[in-house]
């Protein structure tokens, strides 16, 4: 290891340590210079803040730690062994920080909590380079311990967050549907293991807790398997969708593919038969599909899969456009977004441009719908044309999307803010590398503000999104040689 390497990465190792032991729960047994093939130490969760010893453990959690000079990237590509030493630790939390060129100082400390189910769809990626995405620690530690304990119970099987209770209610109304036809079933002892599963899903209590989830979805894909197989005058295709587009909900992703690919099976057959009836379920899954196979890196296919939903929507808007031309500015947005991470950027802006005029048009005629997604795809324009350096053409729609997202807060606040907030940053970063540092910093700390008095009401969503925004003024008062107000900021 070169010695500038060796530097950096203990220097990570270091900042990590000192974070994570400011927590009172918590303590770390970092190691440097790579003395494990894989983990950095342990963090050790312990049940009160005063006894750190054996008796007093909760929960142990390994950790990796890497350290890098570039400050740009909110992701860092790993290789698919480390990955899979994930899979086999049962996930861990992986940290990178980011340190000054010259001094080797950390500025950021960024993170990503992988638990089962997230390394298994990261595996999912067909690349030998695997891509992280991580966000930012709290500026509190306080707050990283509370996620990271309830991230110890998930690991440790006895917590599943996100239940999805309308989307789970939606499918138990589906299932008592099949009970009523378990008459239809002659082979006994398959009718019993029906009613069985179905039974225990219907008196399942959908509160997230002691691996609720896992068992809905085992009991689940088993009671369709066994259905489909035994009662044959019952069409299971809906469910089959349902099921298959609330795992997608859960990024469950290793487990969604079948039932998309069986659903757009079945769609295509009926739409040969009825293609007004049956068309925009088949355009629909080519899009539902499309966005798996973007998550999952498969990018051929998703693009593929977009352009022939993209086709059939077109064709459907020809006849009826106040029903479709909706799904039409939708797929072309996605198209968008799959060329804008494959680098693609004059085709993105095509798809873009194409999006929004749509959307405009749909605006005029009902504003309260079609704005929001006018803003959407104003906000996605400015992030393009930022990454082409594309200033000026950036700032005005930011700047557009920012009015937008301000009258339709106006409206109603819970649901707009924290687009405003979302906005107010993205054009500050904007001009803070514009060099703009007022402007900059007024956009700041009113996204500061916002996100503050939304935090108040909900802090698990938006206690990261200030921690964010705080960190962004830290950088902006430091280049601009203010240093108490960027430390007290960190």
């Amino acid at each position: 290891m070169a010695k500038n390497t060796t530097k950096i990465e203990d220097k990570a190792v270091r900042a990590v340590g000192d974070y994570i032991d400011d927590c009172p729960k918590l303590k770390s047994y970092c190691q440097s210079n790579d003395k494990t093939p894989v983990w950095d130490g342990d963090i050790f969760i312990y049940k009160s803040e005063d006894e750190h010893n054996v008796k007093n453990i909760f929960a142990r959690v390994p950790l990796q730690i890497k350290g890098t000079t570039n400050t740009e990237d909110d992701f860092y590509r790993i290789e698919r062994e480390y990955i899979e030493a994930y899979q086999a630790e049962r996930g861990c939390v992986f940290f990178m920080v980011q340190e000054d060129k010259e001094t080797y100082k950390p500025i950021r400390i960024l993170y990503a909590m992988l638990a089962l189910e997230d390394v298994n769809a990261l595996l999912h990626q067909k690349t030998q380079t695997i891509k992280i995405d991580l966000k930012e620690a709290p500026a509190d530690p306080r707050d990283f311990e509370k996620e990271l304990t309830k991230f110890a119970k998930k690991r440790n099987g006895e917590m599943i967050e996100n239940p999805a209770p309308k989307e789970i209610a939606s499918l138990i109304k589906e299932f008592r549907k099949i009970e009523k036809h378990l008459d239809e079933v002659e082979d006994k002892g398959a009718r019993i293991e029906l009613k069985s599963f179905i039974d225990t899903i219907i008196g399942l209590k959908n509160d997230g807790t002691v691996g609720w989830r896992d068992t809905f979805v085992h009991l689940s894909r088993k009671a369709l398997d066994l259905a489909s197989k035994y009662i044959k005058g019952y069409d299971f295709l809906y469910l089959q969708h349902d099921l298959g587009l609330y795992l997608y909900k859960q990024k469950l992703y290793h487990l969604v593919e079948d039932y998309y690919v069986q659903s757009l099976k079945e769609f295509r057959e009926r739409a040969t038969a009825n293609p007004g009836a049956f068309l925009p379920n088949v355009a629909g899954t080519l899009n539902n599909l499309a966005v798996l196979h973007s998550n999952l890196n498969r990018f051929e296919m998703a693009e593929k899969e977009y352009k022939e939903a993209l086709e059939i929507r077109r064709k459907l808007a020809e006849a009826i456009p106040n029903a479709f031309l909706p799904d039409v500015a939708t797929t072309l947005n996605n198209l968008a977004n799959l060329y804008r991470n494959l680098n693609q950027f004059e085709m993105a802006e095509e798809e873009y441009k194409k999006a929004l005029e749509i959307r405009r048009k749909l605006a005029e005629a009902n504003p309260d719908a079609f704005l929001p997604y006018v803003a959407m795809t104003l906000n996605n324009l400015a992030i393009l044309h930022w990454n082409l350096n594309r200033f000026e053409m950036a700032e005005k729609e930011y700047k557009e999307a920012l009015e937008i997202r301000r009258k339709l807060a106006n409206d109603n606040p819970d649901a707009f803010l924290p687009d405003v907030a979302m906005t107010l940053n993205n054009l500050a970063i904007l001009h803070r590398n514009l060099n703009r540092f007022e402007m900059a910093e007024k956009e700041y700390k009113e996204a500061l503000e916002i996100r503050r008095k939304l935090a108040e009401a909900n802090p698990d969503a938006f206690l990261p999104d200030v921690t964010t925004t705080l960190n962004n003024l830290a950088i902006l008062h430091r280049n601009l040689n203010r240093f108490e107000m960027a430390e007290k900021e960190y």
